[in-house]
Order: C-alpha cells, then structure tokens, then sequence
C-alpha cells in the first residue's frame, strides 16, 4: 500500500509542479527554482503534519503501556501472591503481559466452545483462568464478551477465586478462575 501512495503523490507533485511552472513568469531558471520551492513545500508539510502525528502517538502508545503495566502488577501483588499463585499456569487472552509483567507461565485461551478451552487447559497444565476486562472500553459490567465464556459464572467446571470489587488501574478489571475439572 505505501509504495503504490509514495508513487502516487510523487505523481501528483510531478504534475503540480508542471502546472505552476505554467502559471509563472517567463524565463526558464525562475520557473525551475519557483517549481522546485513549491515541491519542496508541498512535501515538506505533509511530512511535518506526521511526525507530529506520529509524535502524539508515541507519547499515548507510551501512556498505555504505562497504565498496563500499572494494572497487571496490581494484579500480581493483589491477587495472585495473596492467593499463593506465583508457580501457577495461568490461561488468558492477555498471555503476554501475564507472563512479562506478572512473571508467571501464560497459555492462550483459544476462540473455541468451553469444553475445548478445558481441554486445552487440561492439555498444557493451566490451573486458573484470568479474565482482563477494561471497563473503559464499553463494557461496564465487566463481562467478558467471548461467546464461550458469556457463562463462566454459573459454570461447574470453573469457580470464580478472585475479582475485585472496584476496577484496578485505570478501569482493568480482573477475574481470575480455578478451572475446578
């Protein structure tokens, strides 16, 4: 995509400079140097709108890394040492930051019905199931919006260990289950 758009206002920088070349006064050099110094201008403001663009994005990108990590330490020192948990597998759809931020051993919940997520559980050692849902995000009751899991609560097969009362850092909100069978 971004080679076909670099052609493509390569192109149109082509053609305005043609055009303004037009549109000035006589005489070849001052045509060239006008035509050059609306080229010059017309890519070096795109080009200034993005890295201040791209500026305010590192700097939110920066923020939210930030709040994350927040929340998943929060997570490790309110809930899982508590509980005794370190050396436990932890399934989540958030295994990354469970297991660099929290320091614990992570396996990926699969998009699947509920008996093959035991399953895979079962599979790989996983003892508890963590559900991380951001409250920000449209989603004020905490629910966890996989079709699969819509009904973890009433669920046999998995007991609810801990969720905390408010949400932590920044709206995270933490339920964590033992998968019981």
């Amino acid at each position: 995509v971004y080679p076909a758009l670099v052609c493509c206002a390569a192109a149109a920088l082509l053609w305005l400079a043609r055009a303004a070349c037009r549109l000035l006064p006589a005489g070849e050099a001052t045509r060239q140097r006008a035509a050059a110094l609306l080229v010059a201008g017309a890519s070096i403001w795109p080009a200034g709108d993005h890295f201040r663009y791209a500026q305010g994005a590192m700097v939110n990108k920066g923020a939210a890394i930030d709040e994350m990590y927040a929340a998943f330490t929060a997570f490790r020192t309110q809930i899982i040492e508590p509980l005794g948990l370190q050396d436990a597998v932890i399934m989540s759809r958030e295994v990354h930051e469970v297991n660099a931020i929290s320091g614990m051993k992570g396996v990926m919940i699969p998009l699947e019905p509920e008996p093959v997520i035991r399953e895979v559980a079962h599979r790989f050692g996983a003892t508890h199931l963590l559900l991380v849902n951001n409250l920000i995000a449209g989603n004020p009751d905490g629910l966890s919006l996989r079709p699969s899991l819509l009904t973890i609560d009433t669920n046999p097969h998995f007991k609810l260990v801990a969720a905390p009362a408010r949400p932590t850092n920044k709206g995270y909100r933490f339920k964590l289950y033992e998968i019981v069978d």
